[in-house]
């Protein structure tokens, strides 16, 4: 099941919060196909979040180096 782009979005933010990052406001790409990516950086480090709405078969809905570290900045 697909999550909606606010859903996604509010959950990818708080993880990047619990992991000490500021994230600034997402940017938004719409796919010709049934998909919505968008993307957010920390504004201290420059980690990345992205969210799509609706991932290649073995794909994420929420990826990004913000869960792999902590904020350096």
């Amino acid at each position: 099941m697909h999550q909606s782009l606010g859903k996604l979005k509010t959950e990818a933010r708080k993880s990047a919060t619990n992991a000490g990052h500021t994230m600034g406001p997402f940017h938004t790409i719409k796919r010709a196909t049934k998909r919505t990516v968008a993307e957010a950086l920390c504004v201290k480090c420059g980690a990345y979040v992205q969210v799509d709405t609706n991932p290649p078969p073995n794909g994420i809905d929420i990826s990004g180096d913000v869960f792999g570290k902590t904020c350096s900045g």
